[in-house]
Protein backbone atom coordinates (compact mmCIF):
# COMPACT_ATOMS: atom_id res chain seq x y z
CA UNK A 1 0.00 0.00 0.00
CA UNK A 2 1.25 3.51 -0.79
CA UNK A 3 1.61 5.48 2.45
CA UNK A 4 0.23 8.67 0.90
CA UNK A 5 -3.12 6.91 0.40
CA UNK A 6 -3.62 6.19 4.11
CA UNK A 7 -6.12 8.41 5.92
CA UNK A 8 -4.23 8.81 9.19
CA UNK A 9 -7.05 10.69 10.92
CA UNK A 10 -9.43 7.75 10.53
CA UNK A 11 -6.92 4.92 10.96
CA UNK A 12 -5.72 3.18 14.10
CA UNK A 13 -3.12 0.56 14.93
CA UNK A 14 -3.89 -2.69 16.69
CA UNK A 15 -1.13 -4.99 17.92
CA UNK A 16 -1.38 -8.63 18.86
CA UNK A 17 -0.20 -9.55 22.39
CA UNK A 18 3.04 -11.08 21.11
CA UNK A 19 4.22 -7.91 19.31
CA UNK A 20 7.33 -6.55 21.11
CA UNK A 21 6.96 -3.10 22.68
CA UNK A 22 9.92 -1.66 20.79
CA UNK A 23 8.35 -2.71 17.49
CA UNK A 24 5.02 -1.20 18.54
CA UNK A 25 6.76 2.09 19.36
CA UNK A 26 8.48 2.07 15.97
CA UNK A 27 5.18 1.74 14.09
CA UNK A 28 3.45 4.40 16.20
CA UNK A 29 6.32 6.84 15.70
CA UNK A 30 6.53 6.13 11.96
CA UNK A 31 2.84 6.39 11.12
CA UNK A 32 1.82 8.86 13.85
CA UNK A 33 -1.38 6.92 14.43
CA UNK A 34 -3.39 6.11 17.53
CA UNK A 35 -3.30 2.65 19.07
CA UNK A 36 -6.50 0.80 19.93
CA UNK A 37 -6.82 -2.18 22.24
CA UNK A 38 -10.32 -3.13 21.06
CA UNK A 39 -11.23 -5.00 17.90
CA UNK A 40 -13.40 -2.50 16.06
CA UNK A 41 -15.11 -2.16 12.70
CA UNK A 42 -14.68 0.49 10.05
CA UNK A 43 -17.33 0.94 7.34
CA UNK A 44 -18.80 -2.37 8.41
CA UNK A 45 -15.57 -4.34 7.92
CA UNK A 46 -13.78 -6.04 10.82
CA UNK A 47 -10.25 -4.90 11.66
CA UNK A 48 -9.24 -8.51 12.14
CA UNK A 49 -10.17 -11.46 9.98
CA UNK A 50 -9.40 -13.93 12.75
CA UNK A 51 -8.33 -17.56 12.73
CA UNK A 52 -11.31 -18.73 10.61
CA UNK A 53 -11.45 -16.29 7.72
CA UNK A 54 -13.35 -18.55 5.32
CA UNK A 55 -16.46 -16.33 5.30
CA UNK A 56 -14.41 -13.21 4.59
CA UNK A 57 -12.55 -14.91 1.75
CA UNK A 58 -15.78 -16.30 0.31
CA UNK A 59 -17.17 -12.76 0.27
CA UNK A 60 -14.04 -11.49 -1.48
CA UNK A 61 -14.23 -14.28 -4.04
CA UNK A 62 -17.93 -13.56 -4.58
CA UNK A 63 -17.11 -9.90 -5.18
CA UNK A 64 -14.40 -10.87 -7.64
CA UNK A 65 -16.84 -13.13 -9.48
CA UNK A 66 -19.36 -10.31 -9.67
CA UNK A 67 -16.73 -7.89 -10.96
CA UNK A 68 -15.66 -10.27 -13.72
CA UNK A 69 -19.26 -10.51 -14.92
CA UNK A 70 -19.26 -6.82 -15.86
CA UNK A 71 -15.66 -5.98 -16.78
CA UNK A 72 -14.60 -5.73 -20.41
CA UNK A 73 -11.86 -4.10 -22.43
CA UNK A 74 -12.42 -0.63 -23.86
CA UNK A 75 -10.95 -0.50 -27.35
CA UNK A 76 -8.25 2.13 -27.82
CA UNK A 77 -5.27 1.18 -29.94
CA UNK A 78 -6.31 -2.48 -29.94
CA UNK A 79 -2.68 -3.51 -29.32
CA UNK A 80 -3.36 -5.54 -26.18
CA UNK A 81 -6.78 -7.11 -26.84
CA UNK A 82 -7.01 -10.66 -28.18
CA UNK A 83 -10.03 -10.88 -30.47
CA UNK A 84 -11.22 -14.38 -29.52
CA UNK A 85 -9.95 -14.63 -25.94
CA UNK A 86 -10.50 -11.28 -24.22
CA UNK A 87 -13.85 -9.71 -23.27
CA UNK A 88 -14.18 -6.57 -25.41
CA UNK A 89 -17.51 -6.58 -27.26
CA UNK A 90 -20.32 -4.38 -25.82
CA UNK A 91 -22.58 -7.43 -25.53
CA UNK A 92 -23.24 -9.22 -22.24
CA UNK A 93 -22.54 -11.61 -20.80
CA UNK A 94 -19.27 -13.06 -22.10
CA UNK A 95 -18.32 -9.90 -24.08
CA UNK A 96 -16.62 -12.21 -26.58
CA UNK A 97 -17.40 -13.11 -30.21
CA UNK A 98 -19.64 -16.14 -30.70
CA UNK A 99 -17.58 -17.06 -33.77
CA UNK A 100 -14.19 -18.70 -33.30
CA UNK A 101 -11.36 -19.36 -35.74
CA UNK A 102 -8.50 -21.57 -34.49
CA UNK A 103 -6.10 -20.29 -37.13
CA UNK A 104 -6.52 -16.76 -35.74
CA UNK A 105 -6.59 -17.54 -32.01
CA UNK A 106 -3.95 -14.88 -31.22
CA UNK A 107 -5.40 -12.21 -33.51
CA UNK A 108 -5.33 -8.70 -32.01
CA UNK A 109 -8.16 -6.19 -32.29
CA UNK A 110 -5.87 -3.68 -34.02
CA UNK A 111 -5.60 -6.12 -36.93
CA UNK A 112 -9.36 -5.78 -37.52
CA UNK A 113 -9.06 -2.03 -38.05
CA UNK A 114 -8.81 -0.33 -41.42
CA UNK A 115 -5.51 1.31 -42.37
CA UNK A 116 -6.90 4.72 -41.48
CA UNK A 117 -7.63 3.41 -37.94
CA UNK A 118 -10.91 5.32 -37.85
CA UNK A 119 -13.02 2.41 -39.02
CA UNK A 120 -13.14 -1.35 -39.24
CA UNK A 121 -11.92 -3.62 -42.02
CA UNK A 122 -15.38 -4.69 -43.16
CA UNK A 123 -14.12 -7.29 -45.63
CA UNK A 124 -12.07 -9.02 -42.94
CA UNK A 125 -14.98 -8.94 -40.50
CA UNK A 126 -17.15 -10.73 -43.06
CA UNK A 127 -14.55 -13.48 -43.42
CA UNK A 128 -13.97 -14.08 -39.70
CA UNK A 129 -17.34 -13.44 -38.03
CA UNK A 130 -21.01 -14.24 -38.28
CA UNK A 131 -23.50 -11.44 -38.93
CA UNK A 132 -24.28 -10.81 -35.25
CA UNK A 133 -20.59 -10.41 -34.39
CA UNK A 134 -20.02 -8.15 -37.42
CA UNK A 135 -22.78 -5.79 -36.30
CA UNK A 136 -21.53 -5.74 -32.71
CA UNK A 137 -17.93 -4.98 -33.71
CA UNK A 138 -19.07 -2.36 -36.21
CA UNK A 139 -20.97 -0.55 -33.45
CA UNK A 140 -17.73 0.19 -31.56
CA UNK A 141 -16.50 3.70 -32.48
CA UNK A 142 -12.81 4.19 -33.26
CA UNK A 143 -10.74 7.34 -32.86
CA UNK A 144 -7.98 8.53 -35.20
CA UNK A 145 -5.82 9.35 -32.17
CA UNK A 146 -6.77 6.56 -29.75
CA UNK A 147 -5.66 6.10 -26.18
CA UNK A 148 -4.29 2.85 -24.82
CA UNK A 149 -6.67 -0.06 -24.27
CA UNK A 150 -8.21 -0.04 -20.79
CA UNK A 151 -10.66 -1.89 -18.58
CA UNK A 152 -14.20 -0.58 -18.08
CA UNK A 153 -17.39 -1.56 -16.25
CA UNK A 154 -20.00 -2.32 -18.89
CA UNK A 155 -23.11 -1.47 -16.88
CA UNK A 156 -22.56 2.27 -16.34
CA UNK A 157 -22.35 5.12 -18.86
CA UNK A 158 -18.91 6.31 -17.74
CA UNK A 159 -17.47 2.80 -17.35
CA UNK A 160 -16.98 3.12 -13.59
CA UNK A 161 -18.37 0.55 -11.17
CA UNK A 162 -21.33 1.57 -9.00
CA UNK A 163 -23.11 -0.29 -6.21
CA UNK A 164 -26.45 0.03 -8.01
CA UNK A 165 -25.10 -1.55 -11.19
CA UNK A 166 -23.41 -4.26 -9.12
CA UNK A 167 -26.73 -5.21 -7.56
CA UNK A 168 -28.26 -5.34 -11.03
CA UNK A 169 -25.60 -7.75 -12.32
CA UNK A 170 -25.88 -9.92 -9.20
CA UNK A 171 -29.65 -10.21 -9.67
CA UNK A 172 -29.24 -11.10 -13.34
CA UNK A 173 -26.88 -13.96 -12.53
CA UNK A 174 -28.52 -14.94 -9.25
CA UNK A 175 -25.06 -14.87 -7.65
CA UNK A 176 -24.56 -16.09 -4.12
CA UNK A 177 -21.51 -16.48 -1.95
CA UNK A 178 -22.11 -20.19 -1.57
CA UNK A 179 -22.92 -23.05 -3.91
CA UNK A 180 -26.55 -23.61 -5.04
CA UNK A 181 -28.62 -24.75 -2.10
CA UNK A 182 -30.18 -28.17 -1.84
CA UNK A 183 -33.54 -26.42 -1.48
CA UNK A 184 -33.23 -24.97 -4.97
CA UNK A 185 -32.07 -28.28 -6.35
CA UNK A 186 -35.06 -30.06 -4.81
CA UNK A 187 -37.51 -27.64 -6.49
CA UNK A 188 -37.62 -29.87 -9.52
CA UNK A 189 -35.81 -33.04 -8.31
CA UNK A 190 -38.60 -33.98 -5.89
CA UNK A 191 -41.39 -33.36 -8.37
CA UNK A 192 -43.50 -36.38 -9.31
CA UNK A 193 -42.45 -36.59 -12.96
CA UNK A 194 -44.18 -38.65 -15.61
CA UNK A 195 -40.88 -39.41 -17.33
CA UNK A 196 -38.38 -40.09 -14.52
CA UNK A 197 -35.78 -41.22 -17.07
CA UNK A 198 -35.10 -37.52 -17.71
CA UNK A 199 -33.89 -36.92 -14.17
CA UNK A 200 -30.35 -38.22 -14.52
CA UNK A 201 -29.41 -36.15 -17.58
CA UNK A 202 -31.05 -33.03 -16.15
CA UNK A 203 -29.30 -33.58 -12.82
CA UNK A 204 -25.92 -33.73 -14.58
CA UNK A 205 -26.77 -30.59 -16.53
CA UNK A 206 -27.88 -28.81 -13.35
CA UNK A 207 -24.42 -29.39 -11.88
CA UNK A 208 -22.67 -28.56 -15.18
CA UNK A 209 -21.16 -32.03 -15.62
CA UNK A 210 -22.70 -33.22 -18.88
CA UNK A 211 -19.73 -34.13 -21.14
CA UNK A 212 -19.80 -31.05 -23.38
CA UNK A 213 -16.74 -29.69 -25.18
CA UNK A 214 -16.12 -27.15 -22.43
CA UNK A 215 -15.97 -29.85 -19.76
CA UNK A 216 -13.91 -32.19 -21.93
CA UNK A 217 -11.41 -29.42 -22.59
CA UNK A 218 -11.01 -28.83 -18.85
CA UNK A 219 -10.15 -32.52 -18.49
CA UNK A 220 -7.67 -32.25 -21.40
CA UNK A 221 -9.73 -34.64 -23.54
CA UNK A 222 -10.49 -32.06 -26.25
CA UNK A 223 -8.16 -29.27 -27.42
CA UNK A 224 -11.01 -26.75 -27.64
CA UNK A 225 -14.40 -25.87 -26.12
CA UNK A 226 -16.29 -25.30 -29.39
CA UNK A 227 -19.79 -26.69 -29.78
CA UNK A 228 -19.55 -29.81 -31.92
CA UNK A 229 -22.96 -29.09 -33.44
CA UNK A 230 -22.95 -25.38 -34.32
CA UNK A 231 -19.34 -24.27 -33.71
CA UNK A 232 -20.09 -21.82 -30.87
CA UNK A 233 -16.87 -21.01 -29.00
CA UNK A 234 -17.98 -22.09 -25.52
CA UNK A 235 -20.18 -25.21 -25.31
CA UNK A 236 -21.46 -25.16 -21.74
CA UNK A 237 -24.24 -27.48 -20.59
CA UNK A 238 -26.72 -24.65 -21.03
CA UNK A 239 -25.59 -23.96 -24.58
CA UNK A 240 -25.67 -27.62 -25.64
CA UNK A 241 -29.28 -28.12 -24.52
CA UNK A 242 -31.00 -24.72 -24.72
CA UNK A 243 -29.04 -22.26 -26.89
CA UNK A 244 -27.33 -24.27 -29.65
CA UNK A 245 -28.37 -23.04 -33.11
CA UNK A 246 -28.88 -26.66 -34.15
CA UNK A 247 -31.81 -27.02 -31.73
CA UNK A 248 -33.05 -23.45 -31.28
CA UNK A 249 -35.96 -23.96 -33.67
CA UNK A 250 -37.03 -27.06 -31.72
CA UNK A 251 -37.50 -24.94 -28.59
CA UNK A 252 -39.23 -22.22 -30.64
CA UNK A 253 -41.75 -24.70 -32.10
CA UNK A 254 -42.57 -25.93 -28.59
CA UNK A 255 -43.58 -22.38 -27.52
CA UNK A 256 -41.61 -22.05 -24.29
CA UNK A 257 -41.86 -18.27 -24.57
CA UNK A 258 -39.99 -17.47 -21.33
CA UNK A 259 -36.75 -18.59 -23.01
CA UNK A 260 -36.87 -15.49 -25.21
CA UNK A 261 -35.96 -13.34 -22.19
CA UNK A 262 -32.72 -15.22 -21.55
CA UNK A 263 -29.21 -14.47 -22.76
CA UNK A 264 -27.27 -17.11 -24.69
CA UNK A 265 -24.92 -17.18 -21.69
CA UNK A 266 -27.63 -18.24 -19.20
CA UNK A 267 -26.59 -21.40 -17.38
CA UNK A 268 -28.40 -24.73 -17.43
CA UNK A 269 -29.14 -24.38 -13.72
CA UNK A 270 -30.71 -20.91 -14.03
CA UNK A 271 -32.88 -22.05 -16.93
CA UNK A 272 -34.16 -25.15 -15.11
CA UNK A 273 -34.91 -23.25 -11.90
CA UNK A 274 -36.91 -20.57 -13.69
CA UNK A 275 -38.76 -23.19 -15.74
CA UNK A 276 -39.79 -24.97 -12.54
CA UNK A 277 -41.26 -21.71 -11.23
CA UNK A 278 -43.10 -20.37 -14.30
CA UNK A 279 -44.38 -23.60 -15.87
CA UNK A 280 -47.24 -25.81 -14.76
CA UNK A 281 -46.57 -29.41 -13.69
CA UNK A 282 -47.45 -30.78 -17.14
CA UNK A 283 -45.48 -28.08 -18.97
CA UNK A 284 -42.45 -28.63 -16.75
CA UNK A 285 -42.55 -32.37 -17.38
CA UNK A 286 -42.60 -31.71 -21.12
CA UNK A 287 -39.77 -29.20 -20.69
CA UNK A 288 -37.57 -31.85 -19.07
CA UNK A 289 -38.46 -34.40 -21.74
CA UNK A 290 -37.37 -31.88 -24.39
CA UNK A 291 -34.11 -31.18 -22.54
CA UNK A 292 -33.39 -34.91 -22.28
CA UNK A 293 -34.27 -35.53 -25.94
CA UNK A 294 -32.16 -32.60 -27.20
CA UNK A 295 -29.14 -33.82 -25.25
CA UNK A 296 -29.64 -37.38 -26.53
CA UNK A 297 -30.04 -36.12 -30.11
CA UNK A 298 -26.97 -33.92 -29.79
CA UNK A 299 -24.90 -36.87 -28.55
CA UNK A 300 -25.97 -39.04 -31.48
CA UNK A 301 -25.21 -36.28 -33.99
CA UNK A 302 -21.72 -35.88 -32.52
CA UNK A 303 -21.19 -39.61 -33.06
CA UNK A 304 -22.21 -39.49 -36.71
CA UNK A 305 -26.00 -39.75 -36.81
CA UNK A 306 -27.90 -37.66 -39.35
CA UNK A 307 -29.56 -34.59 -37.87
CA UNK A 308 -33.34 -34.64 -38.22
CA UNK A 309 -35.42 -31.57 -39.04
CA UNK A 310 -36.90 -29.58 -36.10
CA UNK A 311 -40.46 -30.62 -37.03
CA UNK A 312 -39.51 -34.32 -36.92
CA UNK A 313 -37.77 -33.86 -33.56
CA UNK A 314 -40.76 -32.00 -32.09
CA UNK A 315 -43.16 -34.70 -33.34
CA UNK A 316 -41.08 -37.42 -31.68
CA UNK A 317 -40.89 -35.45 -28.44
CA UNK A 318 -44.68 -35.04 -28.29
CA UNK A 319 -45.16 -38.74 -29.02
CA UNK A 320 -42.70 -39.76 -26.31
CA UNK A 321 -44.31 -37.45 -23.76
CA UNK A 322 -47.79 -38.69 -24.63
CA UNK A 323 -46.73 -42.33 -24.24
CA UNK A 324 -45.36 -41.73 -20.77
CA UNK A 325 -48.41 -39.69 -19.80
CA UNK A 326 -50.68 -42.52 -20.93
CA UNK A 327 -48.67 -45.09 -19.00
CA UNK A 328 -49.10 -43.28 -15.69
CA UNK A 329 -51.06 -45.37 -13.21
CA UNK A 330 -52.63 -44.45 -9.88
CA UNK A 331 -53.20 -47.09 -7.20
CA UNK A 332 -55.70 -46.61 -4.33
CA UNK A 333 -55.46 -49.09 -1.46
CA UNK A 334 -57.81 -49.66 1.50
CA UNK A 335 -57.46 -52.28 4.22
CA UNK A 336 -59.15 -53.29 7.48
CA UNK A 337 -62.71 -53.06 8.82
CA UNK A 338 -63.04 -51.98 12.44
CA UNK A 339 -66.78 -52.76 12.56
CA UNK A 340 -66.46 -56.48 11.77
CA UNK A 341 -62.96 -56.89 13.24
CA UNK A 342 -61.81 -58.43 9.98
CA UNK A 343 -58.86 -57.55 7.84
CA UNK A 344 -58.90 -57.36 4.07
CA UNK A 345 -57.22 -55.42 1.31
CA UNK A 346 -58.72 -53.61 -1.66
CA UNK A 347 -56.90 -51.92 -4.52
CA UNK A 348 -57.95 -50.01 -7.64
CA UNK A 349 -55.54 -49.17 -10.46
CA UNK A 350 -56.52 -46.18 -12.62
CA UNK A 351 -54.97 -44.82 -15.80
CA UNK A 352 -54.04 -41.20 -16.51
CA UNK A 353 -57.67 -40.29 -17.36
CA UNK A 354 -59.08 -41.82 -14.16
CA UNK A 355 -60.48 -44.93 -15.82
CA UNK A 356 -60.27 -48.23 -13.91
CA UNK A 357 -57.62 -50.57 -15.30
CA UNK A 358 -57.82 -53.30 -12.65
CA UNK A 359 -59.13 -53.90 -9.13
CA UNK A 360 -58.55 -56.36 -6.30
CA UNK A 361 -60.42 -57.34 -3.13
CA UNK A 362 -59.00 -60.00 -0.84
CA UNK A 363 -59.81 -61.09 2.73
CA UNK A 364 -56.74 -61.64 4.90
CA UNK A 365 -58.43 -63.14 8.02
Amino acid sequence: MVASLINFTKSTLYFSPNTPEDLQSLYVETFQMQVTEAIEKYLGLPMLIGRSPSYIWKSIIWGRELLLKGLRKKVGTGDTILVFKDPWLPRPFSFKPTSFNHSHSNLLVKELMAETRIGWNVDLLRVLFNEADQQCIGSIPLCKFPKEDSWMWHYTVDGSYSIKSGYYVASQFNLSATSPSKDKFSIWWKKNLEAPFTKQSVKLGFHEILPTSKGLQKRSILPHSNCLTCGFSNESNGHAVFWCRGFRKVWKLLNFSFLKNFSLETSFQQTILLASEVLSQVEFELFLVVAWYVWSERTQIVHGQEQFSPTVVVSRIHKLHAEFSASRKNINIQRGNTCTSTSSIGAIIRNNTGGVVACLLKSLF
